[in-house]
């Protein structure tokens, strides 16, 4: 078995992280797909898609798993 293709798909609260793959990464930006729940940004370099969604309303802050919290 080969592999074709390698799909990643990644939440962020907002562009910033697409931004920053983008970049890093050096992949091209495909049109954006919009929906009721957010937008898809894709990004694309041969091979390879990385989807990011920024979700319409940004979620709520979490604590990191397997973080201990102080005292």
């Amino acid at each position: 078995m080969t592999l074709q293709r390698v799909e990643v798909g990644l939440v962020s609260a907002d562009e910033a992280l697409v931004e920053f793959v983008a970049a890093v990464f050096e992949l091209e930006r495909l049109p954006a797909v919009r929906s009721g729940s957010g937008v898809v940004h894709r990004l694309e370099a041969p091979g390879t898609q990385i989807k990011v969604m920024v979700p319409s309303r940004r979620p709520a802050s979490a604590e990191p798993v397997g973080v201990a919290s102080p005292g």
